[in-house]
């Protein structure tokens, strides 16, 4: 099909033939798409299967080589359209991804070339599967005082687990660090190489382009960002030293749980959990409880908790119909939950998008796509605070929140900072060893902590964690988006004063997750009556402060 494709159209691309040929296109990306999908599925179930990493890998090239050899060419020949493209109405939702086309098209290179290029993506795949391999190894055999690394996260998280839990994994890191150093100067080299090739203004302009955002977009919002880090992480670092009784927090102490209450230390089961998220739904449109409902009843979750599974939580995207998948690391934590909702988010958002050209629907801006998630874990939170038991429970619910929006801005940015510093250090010194990657990681820990966290020099070992950095390099900023646009979206969402109003925020809400990747980031905003600036940053910033303002409201 793409070698048809490619003899019937490539050099013949007209404002008379594009719509016929963008049809074919879609029938031979929706081919690509399904396949990919059931190779990455094998992989991520288990991603220490020898025999899955192979069979992930040749689809991946198999399929790269296609888009490469056959179909590639497209993208760059049918900018030569023109102003003319904007005129015909069958291609209307592709305006969007024709605005990034344009931008993409200076870094396009020729045929040969561009195979090339794009061959050099395969060595990094390997890296990345090198990765995760190794990490889901270690989650199954590296053992401190007679549990493994996976056994010690799934602990309850007080001090003395989390204590434990840091040193092994701090022991875990360094058993492996010749190869994690390895893997990512190789993820390095590529973005250098692909960033040099292309002649790219920086390493992360790719993922820019794909998200229909600038530089300057984003860097303003991590200017807005360091503007904050004392008013809000420091602050909640120290509110979380009180409640813990010590005037600064060890390292350990960052992720353990406040647990005052005995409802927030109770296991919950997979069925609780689909049913309080169900409720939590129905607060806001019901056709997210259903669609939740759908996903729960079809057989489309994976929650078994595998430790070499490939992460805690994903969503699989198909498309051409087809309903998505969601896998979870289900441990009947309430973190669990907030997990499980998470991916109910981005369920929702590709089931409203699964029929729309794979271009627009499962290919869709990552800033759109977390903003979908993080707003239904908006949603659960709120539901679980209303109906919280005690002062207690509403505490419990308040940190472990905080701490999710933290994660999703605040450390967000601080990731993509770090993703930055490194590949800029990269570019002069042509390889990072394992301690200066760390030293990096440290400087950002102290921004991000303040002083309100004693730092221990042996334990800056994160970023090997850190599966973003990794998998999907500079990707981490699109939390950023989502989160604070969600934190802006829902203060709006609480201002509507009748059911009318209500309803058509709702509807309006709908319109835009189902459009897929027809809209950029500034477009949502401006449908809601929003611009994008650091004034509009700043207001996703104060929702956290106001947060913080309720937790110290009950503390007292």
């Amino acid at each position: 099909m793409a070698i048809e494709f490619r003899n019937k159209y490539k050099g013949k691309i007209t404002k008379e033939n594009v719509v016929q040929a963008m049809h074919k296109l879609r029938e031979i990306n929706i081919l690509i798409s399904k396949i990919s999908a059931y190779a990455a599925a094998k992989y991520y179930t288990n991603t220490t299967d020898k025999d899955n990493i192979t069979f992930c890998t040749k689809i991946n090239q198999n399929m790269q080589s296609i888009s490469s050899l056959y179909l590639y060419w497209f993208y760059t020949e049918v900018c030569k359209i023109g102003k003319d493209f904007y005129n015909i109405t069958k291609l209307k939702p592709y305006h969007a991804k024709y605005k990034s086309l344009l931008q993409n098209k200076k870094y396009v290179l020729g045929d040969e070339s561009e195979l090339v290029a794009q061959s050099y993506s395969a060595i990094s795949s390997m890296a990345t599967a090198q990765y995760n391999k190794q990490i889901a190894r270690l989650q199954q055999e590296y053992k401190y005082q007679g549990k493994t690394l996976g056994q010690w996260g799934r602990m309850p998280a007080t001090q003395n687990n989390c204590k434990k839990f840091t040193i092994c994994l701090h022991m875990a890191a360094l058993s492996r660090k010749d190869i994690f150093e390895l893997c990512y100067n190789y993820i390095c080299a590529f973005a250098h190489n692909n960033k040099t090739i292309r002649k790219m203004p920086s390493a992360q302009e790719n993922i820019h382009i794909h998200n229909y955002v600038s530089d300057d977009d984003v860097e303003l919002l991590c200017k807005t960002v360091d503007k904050n880090y004392s008013a809000i992480s420091q602050r909640y670092f120290k509110i979380k030293a009180k409640l813990l009784k010590t005037k600064k927090l060890r390292q350990w102490q960052v992720n353990q749980e406040i647990a005052k209450s005995k409802e927030f230390k109770k296991s919950i089961s997979y069925g609780d959990a689909c049913a309080i998220i169900h409720k939590a739904f129905g607060n806001f449109p019901k056709d997210f409880a259903q669609l939740f409902h759908k996903a729960v009843t079809s057989g489309h979750i994976d929650s078994r908790s595998n430790l070499n599974k490939y992460h805690a939580g994903w969503t699989l995207s198909l498309g051409a119909g087809i309903d998505p998948y969601i896998s979870v690391k289900f441990n009947n934590k309430i973190i669990d939950v907030s997990t499980l909702a998470h991916e109910a988010g981005h369920y929702i958002h590709c089931s409203l998008t699964k029929n729309l050209d794979p271009d627009i629907g499962s290919h869709m801006p990552i800033v759109i796509q977390e903003a979908s998630s993080l707003f239904c874990e908006r949603l659960l939170f709120e539901y679980l605070y209303n109906n919280a038991p005690n002062k207690e429970y509403k505490i419990d619910l308040l940190c472990k929140y905080i701490e999710i929006l933290l994660s999703n801005t605040f450390q967000a940015i601080r990731v993509y900072q770090f993703g930055k510093e490194c590949h800029k250090l990269y570019e002069t010194k042509s390889y990072l060893s394992f301690e200066e990657i760390s030293g990096l990681w440290q400087g950002g820990s102290k921004k991000y902590y303040g002083d309100c966290v004693s730092l221990n020099p042996d334990y800056n070992f994160g970023w090997v964690y850190c599966s973003h950095i990794f998998n999907q390099p500079f990707y981490t900023y699109a939390y950023g988006f989502g989160a604070l646009l969600v934190n802006v979206l829902y203060s709006k969402y609480l201002k509507c004063k009748t059911t009318d109003e209500r309803n058509k925020f709702v509807e309006k809400y709908k319109t835009i997750l189902s459009g897929g990747g027809q809209y950029d980031f500034k477009t949502i905003a401006k449908e809601f009556g929003l611009n994008v600036n650091e004034s509009f940053w700043q207001a996703g910033i104060d929702d956290i402060a106001r947060l913080l303002d309720r937790l110290e409201g009950l503390i007292g």
